[in-house]
């Protein structure tokens, strides 16, 4: 077993799965190959055995490189390595080559794990390893002590506003609030499944790996652009739950899922990534009655902190209350509590482990007195629900005015023609900026009739002056909007 000074870490969690349950299922890739909890810590030790014999040092950062549904190689490369005492930095063959380069880099990476179908990334020299021949290593126990303190993984936010920033993840951070016989009677559950479409090789895919370690259900895996392979794999395995962003909700209504596949399993779309639309909401609880819609306020980089509920059609704007263990302020100008109603930065903190940006000034910037200040803007209500207002980067500011752009996308996705939305200020060349949506249509002749139907519902302050047409939305490989190259591309489009 590996020893570990306190508190739970990672490794902590597998075994006690592995011993509690070990024929149950921890993952399902596309209806097709399963781990067990047993193959999962057995095949993990090896690799762990196998990074030790390779001269692998307590805290030495490497690369997991793995790409497409090859969940089960990511999720034994993943163990193995943090069970071995390094941390793991999660690369993917989708990211540009000048980014790996750059993660690579940042991060002090010393060596590869990869994918036996993969060739190491081409600008690393250093030591690579394709799993298979880390598979085959030591079967005894580990003599490796773990700290919850010691760093499991360097993650990277979304890059939507940027370049991605690298925030430090330690053990303590992801096992917070967790007992061990809390595992004991999950075996004795009736088996459920969750459908996970997510991206493999990034800081969403070790969320995953975390989940499948910690919650009963079986997590099932599949392309996160496949929805009609969505609809077989709920109605296969009778799903119950579903981790969706809003690109996929909205691509499952488009391609109209509900009329081919018996979704009527599902209990929950929990969503992430991004604010959903209300509208899109609707729609979903529509083509799935009786299911909920979830979703919440929080940042990787917050985490564990969050602030959840379920989507209340009457408070189609909030996000809830905090969970158990997160403390939330809706801070002023000053960083004191604002009063009911006032707008305000919306900052969260917890007692666990703290993630810490790599850049020592950057986390100076987003942290107080414990407090991770968001950058994310909101009021409360008389409730003490936080009513979500804008991202801070997306917030528009105009002629002392202060538009939500989610406000104004909201509107937009009630109109049938409105496949995607998105609304931002661009600058205009000698005058102040101006509100921009970009719009994809389902009908390119409806743009006259989605004006006017936005101009009815909104007020002269929040109406875009000017519509973009495009066929779909610039967005990251998690599918979430990239505004910046909106904000670009209108800015090359102003009229003269």
């Amino acid at each position: 077993m590996t020893r570990t000074a306190s508190a739970l870490v990672l490794s902590d969690v597998l075994e006690r799965r592995a011993a509690d349950d070990p024929d149950g299922m921890a993952f399902n890739v596309d209806g097709g190959a399963v781990l067990h909890f047993a193959d999962w810590e057995r095949r993990s030790r090896a690799v762990a055995h196998a990074l030790l014999d390779a001269g692998l040092r307590h805290g030495d950062r490497v690369a997991l490189w793995f790409s497409g549904l090859d969940w089960i190689g990511y999720a034994i490369g993943y163990l193995g390595l943090v069970r071995a005492g390094g941390t793991a930095v999660h690369l993917n063959d989708g990211m540009p080559p000048s980014e790996v380069d750059r993660r690579l880099a940042e991060c002090g990476v010393s060596r590869v794990v990869h994918a036996d179908r993969l060739s190491p990334p081409a600008g690393f020299a250093g030591p690579a390893h394709p799993l298979s021949t880390l598979d085959r290593g030591a079967g005894g126990p580990l003599d490796v002590a773990l700290r919850p303190d010691d760093i499991v993984d360097i993650a990277y936010t979304s890059g939507t506003t940027g370049p991605a920033r690298a925030y430090t993840v330690p053990h303590g951070n992801l096992t917070f609030g967790r007992k061990l016989e809390a595992f004991q009677g999950f075996r004795d559950l009736p088996a459920t499944h969750m459908l996970v479409p997510m991206l493999l090789g990034s800081s969403t895919s070790a969320t995953c790996v975390n989940s499948a370690l910690s919650a009963q259900p079986t997590s099932v895996v599949c392309d996160q652009h496949d929805v009609e392979r969505m609809g077989e794999l709920i109605e296969q395995f009778k799903v119950t739950s579903i981790a969706i962003t809003p690109w996929i909700a909205i691509q499952m209504l488009a391609a109209g899922i509900a009329e081919r596949h018996d979704l009527s399993s599902l209990k929950t779309f929990f969503n992430g990534s991004a604010p959903m639309p209300p509208a899109v909401a609707l729609r979903l609880m529509a083509m799935v009655p009786g299911a909920q819609v979830g979703g919440g306020c929080s940042q990787s980089e917050a985490g564990p902190a969050l602030v959840f509920t379920m989507f209340n059609p009457a408070k189609p704007f909030s996000v809830g209350r905090p969970i158990p263990g997160t403390e939330l302020r809706v801070a002023d100008k000053h960083g004191e509590p604002a009063a009911q109603g006032q707008l305000g930065e919306i900052w969260l903190r917890h007692q666990a482990p703290r993630k810490l940006h790599v850049d020592p000034e950057l986390s100076a910037a987003v942290r107080a007195d414990g407090w991770y200040r968001t950058g994310d803007y909101g009021r409360l209500d008389a409730d003490g629900e936080l009513l979500f207002f804008d991202r801070g980067a997306d917030l528009i500011r105009l002629d002392g005015a202060v538009v939500s752009s989610l406000e104004v996308e909201a509107v937009l996705y009630e109109h049938d023609a409105v496949r995607e939305a998105a609304v931002f200020a661009a600058p205009r060349p000698g005058s102040a900026p101006e509100i921009v949506a970009a719009v994809a249509l389902s009908d390119p002749g409806a743009l006259a009739d989605v004006e006017a139907f936005a101009a009815g519902r909104l007020t002269a302050a929040q109406a875009p002056v000017r519509y973009l047409t495009v066929d779909t939305l610039p967005r990251t490989l998690n599918g979430k909007v990239l505004k910046r190259e909106l904000r670009e591309r209108a800015g090359a489009q102003v009229p003269a």
